[in-house]
């Protein structure tokens, strides 16, 4: 079994853009254009969809570690902190 990366891959790396369209709630697009004004939505988002695509590397890791070699009390605690800050 392959041990899943915690780097995200080359390929998401913001470099060329490509247009999309989504539905989002209208409450949300309100307070993330408050937060980056006209220009930095986009980035915000694909900020955001990158930050999701790592959350869900690290969860894939985790979950590999958990069933290879149980993962201590501790260890949990010290991913936890790391997840938060």
């Amino acid at each position: 079994m392959n041990r899943p990366s915690l780097k995200l891959p080359d390929r998401f790396v913001p470099a060329a853009h490509q247009p999309i369209s989504a539905t989002v709630p209208s409450a949300i697009v309100q307070e993330v254009r408050k937060l980056t004004g006209k220009r930095g939505f986009s980035r915000f988002v694909a900020t955001a969809l990158a930050h999701e695509l790592q959350r869900r590397a690290m969860d894939e890791f985790l979950a590999h570690a958990e069933a290879t070699s149980p993962v201590s009390g501790d260890d949990l605690q010290r991913a936890a902190t790391l997840l938060t800050t």
